[in-house]
């Protein structure tokens, strides 16, 4: 089995975190504001599922730690362990940057923003489900600009691997490139559009410049490649997958490994050539995200179990890869619904829950 990552995103302004044990939450001090404590969700036990995997790779998880008060984060992207940027459903990035969490900013009005990828401290790239782009050039965001105007223009995932290019997806089968400083037009990769009716959307990873991978809810995989995107394809040709099935995320860490998951616990891995048969590594909930900062480690989260989009409920696992095999699924989080994980290296990740929470850990 091959394994591949694509990077993600972040934001400006955060807030200082110091670890604690007690009933409370670490300590958030905003800077420049006084210190401002919130109380901690304690965490709470989950049910072991049964696993032929190997125990959880050592990393120590902290408290989860309010940094985005009565909003959900969407996605959150770490181009180092000194910086992330998430974004919520209310329009705001919120940057971690040396260990502090700053306050909320205003970039994109009320717009629910989708995904954010960070090339580095300088450059991020936030898109939302009105069909805008907006950027991060290491002093502010830029006014968000409409970029996809193809019908159903709801961007679902930005992938930024330096400065000079970038790729998104939207939900109604397009992709498009950001290329020497503008966009370029939407091209549709699936004639027919994606036809899922879920909360899971289309998922884009680049390694490097010029060279992609996405990811649909049909099933298919599509790639960027030689400057042009080909056409969707099944992702495992031959095999009828369940009808309720959907490929939601892909992380590449270069262009011959690739990670790719799905709703019910299953992975599949691209080796540059082939992706391998679906292998379960979640049996009773959906992941939500994955993220692969090497060939030897990648980490997933799930985060709602099947009964728990409409409760409200989640399980908050977090499942590790360790080069061989994956871990079985940890708590992290309490009850809480967790949508996204950043790791931009093996010994540091953060993920962020729907509460408004980020869950740190660190080996």
């Amino acid at each position: 089995m091959v394994l591949a990552a694509f990077g993600a995103g972040m934001g400006l302004n955060a807030v200082i975190l110091r670890a604690g044990t007690s009933s409370h939450r670490p300590t958030a001090v905003v800077v420049p504001s006084p210190p401002v404590t919130h109380p901690s969700r304690p965490k709470t036990a989950t049910t072991k599922i049964p696993s032929t995997t190997v125990p959880q790779a050592p990393l120590a998880w902290g408290s989860p730690v309010l940094m985005d008060p009565g909003h959900s984060p969407q996605a959150i992207s770490c181009p180092s362990r000194l910086f992330c940027v998430a974004v919520d459903d209310h329009g705001q990035a919120i940057s971690y940057v040396a260990g502090l969490w700053h306050q909320p900013i205003d970039i994109d009005g009320s717009q629910d923003i989708s995904s954010v990828s960070c090339a580095s401290a300088d450059f991020c790239v936030a898109v939302d489900q009105a069909g805008n782009a907006i950027t991060f050039d290491g002093l502010g965001w830029s006014r968000p600009v409409r970029v996809d105007n193809a019908g159903f223009s709801e961007l679902t995932s930005v992938s930024c691997p330096t400065s000079q290019f970038c790729a998104a997806v939207d939900g109604n089968g397009n992709a498009l490139v950001y290329r020497d400083g503008s966009w370029k037009a939407p091209t549709q990769v699936d004639p027919g559009g994606w036809t899922k009716v879920s909360r899971d959307v289309p998922s884009v990873s680049c390694p490097v410049a010029g060279s992609c991978v996405g990811v649909g809810p049909d099933q298919d995989v599509f790639y960027y490649v030689q400057g042009s995107w080909q056409s969707a394809t099944s992702i495992s040709p031959g095999q009828v997958a369940p009808t309720v099935a959907y490929r939601n995320a892909v992380s590449c860490v270069t262009a011959a490994f690739c990670v790719a998951s799905e709703n019910l616990g299953q992975i599949v891995v691209y080796d540059g050539t082939q992706w391998s048969a679906p292998v379960t590594i979640d049996p009773s909930d959906f992941i939500e995200s994955v993220s692969c900062p090497t060939v030897d480690f990648c980490a997933a989260v799930d985060g709602l179990l099947p009964q728990g989009y409409n409760s409200g409920s989640g399980t908050a696992n977090v499942l590790l890869y360790d080069g061989t095999t994956w871990s079985s699924p940890s708590n992290v989080d309490g009850e809480q619904i967790v949508d996204s994980i950043a790791c931009p290296t093996a010994d540091f990740c953060v993920a962020v829950d729907r509460a408004g929470d980020s869950v740190t850990g660190s080996g």
